[in-house]
This record gives structure tokens, C-alpha cells and sequence, in this order.
């Protein structure tokens, strides 16, 4: 009688244990299984986040891309410009010297004819 107490005494600690060692079993899945629902979580948000990243790279290199264009169309607009710009100053200040030089010529002449209308006063009062 003794020994079988022990017995059923020795497997009710058995059971025991093991009644305990399957809790904390089921608990340590639990555990492992929100761990895993919770880095799904997280790997899927990377996905997410890296895929999102990708476009707006590839949209920011499109916008790069067109604003260069944009930038080598008002470039040459502004170079052709600049170009009419300078041919029409060259031609004021050709025109410019030209008239310098006219001036210059008519204010020659004028003098010229000054000095022939004193020869001519001269000659006139001498003559009288």
C-alpha cells in the first residue's frame, strides 16, 4: 500500500511537472506566435515603406529630369536672346560712331565755312 502511494504520489509530481512544463510550452508559443504576427507586421510596413520610397525616388528623378530640360530650353531662349541683344548694340553703336563721326565732319565744315566768310568779311572790307 505504501509503495503504491508512493507511486501514485511520484506520477501525480510527473503529471504535475509536466501539467506545468505544457503551460509555460503554451505560453512560449503564444509568445513566439505574437512575435511573429508582430515582426509580419513590421517586415510588411518596410515592404510598404520602401516600395512608397522607390516611387518617390523615381518621381523626384522625373521631376530632376524635366526641370533640366525646362532649364536648357530657357538657357538657349536666353542665349538667342542675349545674341538679337548684342547684334542691336553693336549696330547703336555703329550707328552711334557714325554720327560721332558725322558730327565730327559737320563741325569741320562749319569751321571751314567760317573761315571763308572772314576771308570773305576781310576781302569785303578791304575792298571798300
Amino acid at each position: 500500500q505504501v509503495k503504491r502511494q508512493q507511486k501514485l504520489d511520484d506520477h501525480n509530481v510527473k503529471v504535475a511537472r509536466t501539467t506545468e512544463s505544457l503551460r509555460q510550452c503554451t505560453e512560449n508559443l503564444a509568445e513566439v506566435e505574437e512575435l511573429t504576427r508582430s515582426e509580419a507586421d513590421r517586415h510588411q510596413w518596410a515592404v510598404t515603406t520602401f516600395a512608397n520610397g522607390t516611387k518617390v525616388e523615381h518621381k523626384t528623378t522625373e521631376v530632376w529630369r524635366e526641370l533640366e530640360e525646362d532649364l536648357r530650353g530657357l538657357y538657349k531662349e536666353v542665349e538667342a536672346a542675349s545674341a538679337v541683344k548684342q547684334r542691336a548694340l553693336l549696330l547703336l553703336t555703329k550707328r552711334q560712331q557714325d554720327l560721332i563721326a558725322g558730327a565730327q565732319e559737320v563741325g569741320k565744315r562749319l569751321e571751314s565755312q567760317r573761315h571763308v566768310l572772314q576771308d570773305v568779311v576781310s576781302e569785303g572790307t578791304s575792298l571798300q
